[in-house]
């Protein structure tokens, strides 16, 4: 079977850094246990194999992690920014949950300041979640972004690596999430730094 986005996120650890984002930088180590941890809250809100989780195309960390950890649950994201989404799952900031029509079935993950009563906030749920999420609960090969299953989304994103000749500790630079998902899985598949920031322009 070809590899997937959740082969690549139980591998060894490096001793490399995954993600800058806020000043702060997450260590491989760090940023595979957070993808894993955010996977099973997901699950215990709802996401599953064949669902969709919606995620805010928002450049911050919580919504990479929301992001990779549906990629392991199996579920597909869709990263929209605002209005009508037919979602298991919303992955967002609190400022924006306004903006978002969703059903009522729809539970929400929300991170920032001022969580509503009906919301789960990430920073308070994800430290206490198991750091493993169980192999077989995220499908052999789900779709996981717009329709690709989640080894054509890895095959696609080692096509990147080869044509950037990316490397170990080289910076992956990522605008809206919506346009660069498959950046996010081609650091992955790099073992490159995700740095958030406007992607560099070719002459």
């Amino acid at each position: 079977m070809q590899e997937t986005v959740g082969e690549l996120l139980r591998r060894t650890p490096g001793d490399g850094v995954a993600l800058v984002a806020d000043g702060k930088e997450y260590s491989e180590e760090v940023f595979y246990t957070t993808c894993h941890k955010t996977a099973n809250l997901l699950n215990h809100l709802g996401a599953h194999p064949d669902g969709v989780v919606g995620v805010s195309p928002k450049p911050v960390a919580e919504n990479v992690f929301g992001f990779l950890g549906a990629c392991l649950v199996g579920a597909e994201t869709r990263f929209v920014g605002s209005g009508g989404l037919n979602a298991d799952v919303l992955v967002c900031d609190t400022a924006s949950l306004d903006g978002y029509d969703v059903p009522a079935s729809c539970r929400t993950l929300a991170h920032g300041d001022g969580v509503p009563a009906d919301a789960t906030g990430f920073d308070r749920e994800i430290w206490g979640e198991n750091p493993v999420f169980p192999r077989d609960l995220g499908g052999d090969d789900p779709v996981v972004l717009d329709g690709k299953r989640s080894s054509e989304a890895v095959d696609e994103a080692r096509e990147v690596v080869e044509e950037r000749n990316l490397w170990n500790g080289d910076e992956v630079r990522v605008g809206s999430l919506e346009d660069d998902g498959v950046e996010i899985i081609t650091a992955l598949v790099a073992r490159a730094t995700v740095v958030f920031g406007a992607p560099a322009v070719s002459d």
